[in-house]
């Protein structure tokens, strides 16, 4: 087996969990966010709408509660979003770009 590529790995977890701005951990804030489907008081689950596996980045994140994350994964995302009306990719679109604020408000 190959050995892990440490300058590889800490590009992807960049990528994948940081963002642009140095020191600022966007997962970190998505925990500290309220849910984003039930509206449960943080800590939140970061729940990745676009899977890492499939390239998801940072900008592919949503606070989820425990259960809502638990029952994402059980019913699949497009049941989902159905059953509870929303669409995680465009929340998680307006997060990424600060058109929500750390409540999930609008600004």
């Amino acid at each position: 087996m190959k050995p892990a590529n440490a300058k590889r790995r800490a590009r992807l977890h960049r990528e994948q969990f940081v963002g642009p701005i140095p020191g600022y951990d966007h997962a970190n804030a998505i925990r500290k966010m309220p849910c984003c489907v039930t509206q449960a008081l943080p800590p939140s689950v970061p729940h990745h709408v676009k899977s890492r596996g499939a390239g998801g980045k940072w900008t592919d994140l949503v606070p989820l509660c425990h259960e809502a994350h638990l029952n994402v994964h059980a019913i699949g995302r497009w049941t989902f979003q159905e059953k509870y009306g929303v669409d995680l990719e465009v929340i998680a679109d307006q997060l990424a770009s600060g058109a929500l604020d750390s409540n999930g408000a609008k600004r």
